[in-house]
């Protein structure tokens, strides 16, 4: 088998063809890899920045969160003496109970249960006033700061007035 020499024209394809050939290789192996890893690079720095001002912003706001802890903390915290836990309480029911012109009748204290990480205080109280003085309590023991929550409920009215109601509540109180 004879090989011929190629002509100058022949050459010269074949040379454009090998540079072809090898632009393609190097594009597809070399420098599309490259750009496509560059460009993921940039899409997670974009993200890594987004999430970074992000917590930037919530530890600027560290501060009011800490505080509001602090502040409901204060109004839980205290020591493990049942009697000054019941005290407490009832000073602020009384306190209330005052503030919507309600008679408190009758004061029970139950015991003290110690739960799995806090424990809790209740507090049986009788009252009586008129309806929207009554719901004016529960009301605003329901949203105090110090975290007093209405157990129990009942309502009956008194014998001698329409417009008065006697109210038996059962408050508790969280401790730290």
């Amino acid at each position: 088998m004879k090989i011929r020499i190629l002509t100058s024209r022949e050459k010269l394809i074949l040379w454009l063809v090998l540079i072809i050939f090898a632009a393609v290789i190097i594009f597809n192996f070399g420098i599309s890899p490259v750009v496509a890893k560059v460009s993921r690079l940039n899409d997670d720095i974009e993200k890594k920045t987004l999430l970074l001002e992000k917590y930037a912003r919530l530890i600027g706001k560290g501060g009011d969160i800490f505080s509001l802890y602090a502040q409901y903390k204060a109004n839980l915290w205290i020591d493990d003496l049942p009697h000054e836990a019941i005290a407490a309480l009832f000073k602020e029911t009384k306190n209330s109970a005052a503030k919507f012109n309600l008679v408190l009748e009758r004061l029970k204290p139950h015991p003290l249960e110690k739960k799995n990480n806090y424990k809790e205080v209740s507090l049986e109280i009788e009252l009586s006033g008129d309806l929207s003085s009554l719901f004016g309590f529960v009301n605003h023991i329901e949203n105090s700061t110090s975290l007093i929550k209405v157990s129990t409920l009942r309502l009956s009215s008194q014998s001698n007035s329409t417009s008065m109601l006697r109210c038996k509540v059962i408050l508790s109180k969280i401790f730290f």
